[in-house]
């Protein structure tokens, strides 16, 4: 045995046998608590790997439901343009159709021309008035730029004749009051203008409901109903300035300023009773031979007294 060996060293000395020996025999438990820790990294790898999993479908969740909510932002804006887009197409269409009809119809100097939208088209004049000169020139969704711009079709025969009625839909596309009362004005120029001899009746525009459930808030709701009310009160001085005739129709239909329930099924259309009295209302003017001379220039007070007759 070599002398400087540790084995050697270890006979002559027995402490150093023992730091030997002591060393050595604690290596398996070294091993053994090394062998515990090691799972315990590998767990705690394997935690990691979970939760870095977790956060990359927690992303990948939240991508997807961001895409889906632009996507379907975009989409609906799209489809909404499209159908805004066809809703103006085909109002303009109808309309186009409607006067392009009337141009077409014969005409007479006798003709009592309705004029206005689509309480005017809905209105049976033929039947109501049993009148063969009574003639319905309404067209639904018109106003006041599109009554305007039809007046060839209306004024190429010079009629006796012609109630206008028209403005809420105005209002219900948002139209400022002042270009609607300009647009009015207009009218009645081209009217006088191209018909001196027609007899023109200013007919006030009718109330509406406060709200609806079928039409939206630009045509149902008090601040409206204020508006109508603006509308009228401008429309009476225009008539008298102008030199044609005024009918108040909008007060019979009101209720605490706005149309009576009973008279309506949308808020702004009328029932079948609405349309009668309507007709009670007008009947005066289209009979006379000559309703302004007859009816306008009486005393309000004569005119209450004719139209209380009329309605019983």
């Amino acid at each position: 045995m070599h002398k400087h060996s540790p084995l050697f060293c270890a006979t002559k000395q027995p402490r150093a046998l023992f730091q030997l020996v002591v060393p050595c025999a604690c290596l398996p438990e070294k091993i053994i608590k090394m062998n515990q820790h090691f799972p315990v990294k590998l767990l705690q790898v394997g935690r990691n790997k979970d939760v870095f999993k977790r956060i990359i479908w927690i992303s990948l969740t939240l991508n997807l439901v961001a895409f889906v909510f632009v996507a379907k932002r975009i989409y609906w804006s799209c489809f909404r343009r499209v159908v805004e887009t066809k809703q103006q197409v085909a109002p303009m269409k109808y309309w186009a159709n409607r006067d392009e009809l009337f141009a077409k119809l014969p005409t007479d100097s006798n003709d009592i021309i309705f004029l206005g939208n689509s309480l005017t088209q809905y209105f049976e004049l033929a039947e109501l008035f049993q009148n063969p000169h009574v003639k319905n020139r309404g067209i639904a969704g018109d106003k006041t730029d599109g009554v305007l711009d039809r007046l060839g079709a209306i004024t190429k025969g010079n009629p006796s004749k012609v109630f206008i009625e028209i403005g809420v839909n105005d209002l219900g596309h948002k139209i400022p009051t002042d270009s609607i009362l300009k647009n009015y004005c207009a009218v009645l120029d081209t009217l006088k203008r191209r018909c001196p001899k027609t007899n023109i009746y200013i007919q006030s525009v009718l109330p509406v409901a406060d709200s609806s459930n079928v039409l939206n808030a630009d045509y149902c709701s008090a601040g409206t109903n204020k508006s109508i009310e603006a509308i009228n009160q401008r429309l009476k001085v225009i008539a008298s300035d102008k030199n044609v005739t005024y009918i108040d129709i909008h007060s019979h239909f009101q209720e605490s300023g706005h149309l009576k329930p009973a008279y309506t099924f949308d808020g702004v259309h009328l029932t079948g009773d609405g349309y009668l009295l309507w007709t009670k209302l007008l009947l005066p003017y289209v009979n006379s031979e000559d309703a302004k001379d007859k009816m306008g220039n009486r005393s309000a007070n004569q005119q209450k007294t004719d139209l209380r007759v009329v309605k019983e």
